[in-house]
């Protein structure tokens, strides 16, 4: 069902990335400006809208059982286009004067085509993280008590999930904006003014400069935005950028580093990084 290019549910931002590469910290600065709204990561396409994908798989199958029995593809999409809409809807009601909606979950990356076909006019920030980090960050993680149960437990299958969602969203079906984590640490206002390009939005030289005057710490950025629905995050889920952009060279050992640059130079070095980390911008 069509509906106006101003209505916020239909043009959302979804910030994507390999899990530990900055998503929640992109966003959370991002909604210091009251002209977004955002809130808990959803994972919305991979719980709904694998449906869509297991329709294909099941009209493919030479007995045909499951969805493809009882709907049309068309009506099941109109469906999770509905559902998109009934749950985001709370978030427009409680920010009515919101000139966008901001869904911030990294493993979106990997199902960007459904959302192509859901949300059409979606946009998409995907926050790329050196691999090494991430690799160090996800293995850190999997030793916490909020990371456990999901974490990679080992180096090889941290870079298979880094590999995964940054290749997919590399191959995103919508409009993307890039950025790296390093140049977000580095220069937060000069990437924030790229973002509100892309975006389409008048900058907001007062948001970049409380993101110059903050530093990185993801504490003065939550403590700064009225942050909705977005609930507090456990301890140790956050650092702030300085600490965290170089933790990878302690916490990996040399040849692991090296091992983590051989299995993911092919996508990392196109994307500005070499042997010892990402080079500046040019």
């Amino acid at each position: 069902m069509p509906s106006p290019a101003s209505d916020i549910l239909e043009r959302p931002l979804l910030i994507v990335g390999a899990p530990r590469s900055g998503t929640t910290w992109l966003m959370r600065t991002l909604l210091q400006d009251r002209r977004l709204v955002g809130g808990q990561e959803s994972h919305f396409f991979r719980l709904l809208g694998s449906s869509l994908q297991a329709f294909d798989r099941q009209l493919a199958h030479p007995r045909q059982t499951g969805l493809g029995c009882y709907w049309r593809r068309e009506e099941l999409v109109s469906e999770l286009h509905r559902l998109w809409r009934k749950t985001f809807e709370p978030l427009r009601i409680a920010r009515p004067d919101a000139q966008m909606l901001v869904e911030k979950t990294p493993d979106h990356a990997l199902w960007l085509d459904v959302a192509k076909e859901v949300v059409p006019e979606s946009r998409v920030i995907h926050i790329v993280r050196d691999s090494r980090a991430v690799v160090a960050s996800l293995l850190e993680a999997s030793r916490r008590p909020w990371g456990y149960f999901w974490a990679p437990k080992s180096r090889k299958a941290a870079v298979a999930i880094w590999r995964s969602h940054v290749s997919s969203a590399l191959r995103s079906p919508l409009p993307v904006h890039l950025v790296r984590y390093e140049d977000l640490v580095d220069d937060a206002p000069t990437v924030l003014a790229g973002i509100y390009g892309f975006l389409e939005l008048p900058q907001d030289s007062a948001l970049h400069a409380t993101a110059a005057a903050s530093g990185t710490s993801l504490d003065a950025y939550v403590a700064a935005g009225d942050l909705g629905a977005l609930r507090a995050e456990p301890d140790g889920f956050g650092r702030s950028g300085e600490e965290a952009r170089d933790a990878w060279r302690r916490s990996l050992g040399a040849w692991e580093r090296w091992r983590v640059w051989a299995d993911t130079r092919d996508i990392l070095e196109p994307l500005g990084y070499g042997p010892r980390g990402a080079r500046p911008r040019r």
